[in-house]
């Protein structure tokens, strides 16, 4: 008897496939109505240095002073884990990368400076700068020359 009232409460019937929801178009603009060109969020102010990363950066900059340049991108290294959106850590760490004579590494770190500087045009025209640098010293002659005429403000 148990078993014939479990046998009543499953249900052999198949189930529906689910139906997929309709596709919801935009409306269209009106015709003659000109595109807006899209809206880009302001750019947030870079955050102020922590006294943490203030330490590190003098400590990097010992470093740097006393020949250990190893032990300076170490700590700059540090330093930009604890505050990624810094430019300035990343343009410091490029500069010492082409002391190092890395300068393919150099280019990556002050690209990445230029990317985080937003409105910071003298930082934006030492990455610049820096960039021509290394790529002069790999062998780029027109990156050089293309990077220096950025660095200059020219397109």
């Amino acid at each position: 008897m148990l078993a014939a009232l479990l046998a009543g409460c499953t249900s052999t019937a198949p189930v529906p496939p689910a139906q997929p929801a309709p596709e919801v178009k935009p409306p269209k603009p009106p015709a003659g109505a000109s595109k807006a060109p899209p809206v880009r969020p302001a750019q947030k102010p870079a955050a102020a240095p922590s006294s943490a990363v203030v330490a590190l950066m003098d400590e990097a900059q010992t470093a740097r002073e006393a020949g250990n340049l190893e032990g300076a991108a170490a700590t700059l290294e540090r330093a930009v884990r604890m505050q990624p959106r810094n430019a300035t850590l990343w343009y410091r760490l490029a500069e010492l990368r082409l002391q190092q004579e890395k300068p393919q590494m150099a280019v990556d770190l002050a690209l990445k400076s230029k990317l985080l500087a937003g409105s910071d045009q003298e930082l934006v025209q030492k990455n610049w700068a820096l960039i021509a640098q290394a790529k002069r010293r790999l062998g780029d002659e027109a990156g050089a020359t293309a990077a220096e005429r950025r660095a200059a403000g020219q397109p």
